[in-house]
């Protein structure tokens, strides 16, 4: 697609005033690290809306949703028009809760759509093929992209990332009341998909599901992936359910940890963390995972599971002093 000269600076217009981020300073600077950014999918739809001419909504309909057969689907704005639309709760306070509806304007490009899975698939299906983008421009969307820091875990605009010793491609959605996700593991050609009008985001039900049927069509892969790595020390172990314990609890021990971590800790870290993971329950296993060596560092590595398809990669390192330096979560 060329841009005209006249397109390229509508588009600096837009991203420099329209939006009101021309004076907000940058989170990181560019190429250090990666984070995921609804704003940024926010300005790729005015973008697009300049470069077409059409208002977004036009623009998807006519490109995408026409073309794909795509005819079960709409936007937030479409909701109370819709015959069987689903209603959304969420959690509050321990509580089920039906949710608020948000208004079109507030997802918008960053996610407005409202569809099924059946139309969700056709899309999937299309974007593989080479019938939205090329071949090699999925390509590069289905590729990590690796930062000054580390490896993003994110291409061009899906999540790309190893589970169970399987490369796993796709997406996830949430917003009042609902999520979705959506995963393809190459390996086996297997795509699947789960909406859920739970709009929990610790754990994110619909990637649960997505695991758990995942686990389900592949037990041996599920199996082989939770077996330990080597034997465990018990105070490790120890340790390791001590310091997840605090974690969902925001009590801790702070005599655990070194001077740098219990200050981040009391800073408001362990209220977040907290937040994050009381949802998940009590484990029902620590699996080993090996244990690594950085500087000044010996770290041990755990799978946590929970319930079906429900899991958390927990790490934690200890010092030269034997006290608790760094955490890694995800």
């Amino acid at each position: 697609m060329q841009i005209s000269t006249r397109t390229r600076q509508d588009s600096r217009r837009i991203l420099n005033s329209s939006t009101g981020l021309r004076d907000k300073p940058l989170d990181f600077s560019p190429g250090k690290k990666w984070a995921y950014s609804n704003t940024g999918y926010i300005l790729l739809g005015r973008i697009i809306e300049v470069v077409s001419h059409r208002t977004y909504r036009e623009y998807l309909q006519s490109r995408i949703f026409d073309r794909l057969g795509m005819t079960q689907t709409y936007t937030v704005a479409n909701e109370s028009d819709l015959h069987g639309m689903a209603v959304g709760y969420r959690h509050v306070d321990r509580k089920m809760q039906r949710a608020p509806t948000i208004h079109d304007s507030f997802g918008w490009a960053a996610g407005h759509i409202v569809s099924t899975i059946r139309d969700l698939n056709k899309w999937k299906q299309a974007l593989r093929s080479g019938n939205v983008v090329t071949q090699a421009h999925y390509g590069l969307m289905a590729t990590s992209v690796r930062t000054r820091e580390s490896d993003a875990g994110y291409g061009l605009g899906l999540f790309v990332d190893q589970v169970e010793g399987e490369t796993r491609v796709g997406h996830t959605g949430g917003t009042f009341g609902f999520t979705s996700a959506e995963k393809y593991f190459p390996k086996h050609r297997v795509q699947l998909i789960a909406f859920t009008n739970s709009g929990d985001d610790a754990p994110e039900p619909g990637e649960v599901l997505t695991q758990a049927i995942y686990d389900d069509l592949y037990p041996d892969i599920a199996a082989a992936a939770a077996l330990p790595s080597g034997a465990v020390e018990a105070r490790t172990l120890s340790t390791a359910k001590e310091i997840f314990a605090s974690l969902q609890s925001g009590t801790y021990d702070y005599s655990h940890f070194s001077d740098g971590i219990g200050a981040k800790l009391k800073s408001g870290f362990a209220a977040g963390w907290m937040k994050s993971f009381s949802g998940y329950g009590s484990p029902t296993r620590f699996v080993f995972k090996g244990s690594r060596v950085s500087p000044g560092r010996r770290w041990s590595d755990y799978l946590i599971k929970f319930g079906p398809g429900c899991y958390l990669k927990f790490g934690f390192a200890v010092d030269d002093d034997g006290k608790v330096a760094s955490l890694s979560l995800g």
